[in-house]
């Protein structure tokens, strides 16, 4: 009931808003300008915004300004011309500038992820953002009548000469050639996110399996520490991880931010998913899934916790696996098949 009065409020003030909608959208024609904005947390879903920003780039040929509490994504990238950090605003100019930007979406505002009513859409029926896309792109963009092409695109992740000076000199003890292991969703993973992963213990056996390449493990201090890595826990920020990424020869994770990361680099990431969600929407042109060969009936559960024993949708998921998905990523195999859902009731 509290969420279909505000559906029916959004869509009355949204009405209500319009002449001053249709001057904003003049305006920011005029200057080909495009607004995006997320005020949710989610790295991987931020560093969405440079893919959805590339996709509108190439369709209008147009640049962006960017609302979101993560700056460090967007810096050097030549298509955003402004970054507004949510984080650092105050609440009442927060409060305006979200008042302002839910109420002008279309065809120059765009929301990435859901809000709780959207254009186009009655109030009174389901909201699209409500119902399963299959495609992690469709998801972030729940407004049907200005959906982005983003096939073609992928995300932007750049760097600045001095940047890359810098990163270089820091990070000069490394092998010229390794790859990175991301073990763990994170110290400060939310429920959703410690669903998806997998055993520290099998990653370990990976990296032992494969100990004749140059691993460096990055992450957050506090999270496990692997045997026979360069450890980097706690040592990178986020644009060095980036930097990290775009060097690396091949990446394993679970699903998460360095999957997202990785794809605006061509190097493999061999991903381990678990059946939280379908990984079949989000596949990148350089994502080697690794999936547990039989999936339970309840996968995708889309839940915040599993009450199955041994959580099987990860557990059945063995290292060897994932060694033999490691070595045909870099020798440039694909894995054919191996995403089969059960047959849902």
């Amino acid at each position: 009931m509290k969420t279909n009065i505000k559906c029916y409020s959004q869509c009355i003030l949204y009405i209500l808003f319009s002449p001053v909608r249709w001057l904003l959208e003049a305006a920011l024609k005029i200057f080909n300008l495009v607004i995006l904005y997320r005020i949710f947390d989610g790295i991987g879903d931020t560093i969405a915004m440079t893919t959805i920003l590339s996709g509108l780039n190439k369709r209008l040929g147009c640049k962006g300004i960017i609302l979101s509490r993560t700056p460090a994504i967007f810096e050097n990238n030549d298509q955003v011309v402004a970054f507004i950090d949510y984080g650092k605003l105050s609440k009442l100019t927060r409060s305006l500038l979200k008042f302002i930007f839910r109420h002008s979406r279309g065809s120059r505002i765009f929301s990435v992820g859901p809000e709780i009513w959207t254009p186009g859409s009655y109030p009174w029926a389901p909201q699209p953002h409500g119902v399963f896309q299959e495609k992690f792109y469709e998801g972030l963009q729940p407004d049907a009548r200005y959906r982005v092409d983003t096939s073609s695109v992928r995300p932007v992740l750049a760097f600045s000469e001095q940047e890359l000076e810098r990163f270089a000199k820091k990070y000069s003890h490394l092998p010229e050639h390794y790859c990175i292991v991301k073990a763990t969703g994170g110290t400060c993973a939310y429920n959703w996110a410690r669903l998806k992963e997998w055993s520290p213990d099998r990653f370990q056996s990976v990296i032992s399996s494969l100990n004749h390449l140059n691993w460096v493990q990055i992450g957050q201090e506090g999270e496990p520490a692997l045997d026979g890595v360069i450890n980097l826990l706690g040592q990178a920020s986020l644009r060095e991880v980036f930097y990290l990424l775009s060097r690396a020869q091949a990446v394993l994770t679970v699903e998460g931010m360095i999957s997202h990361a990785m794809a605006a680099f061509d190097a493999p990431a061999i991903v381990v998913f678990s059946g939280a969600h379908d990984p079949r929407g989000l596949l990148y042109h350089n994502t080697h899934p690794v999936v547990a060969a039989t999936l339970p009936p309840c996968t995708p559960c889309w839940g915040k916790g599993c009450s199955v024993p041994g959580k099987p949708c990860t557990g059945a998921i063995t290292a060897q696996q994932v060694v033999t998905a490691i070595e045909q990523a870099m020798k440039g195999k694909t894995q054919e098949g191996i995403i089969q859902f059960p047959a849902q009731p």
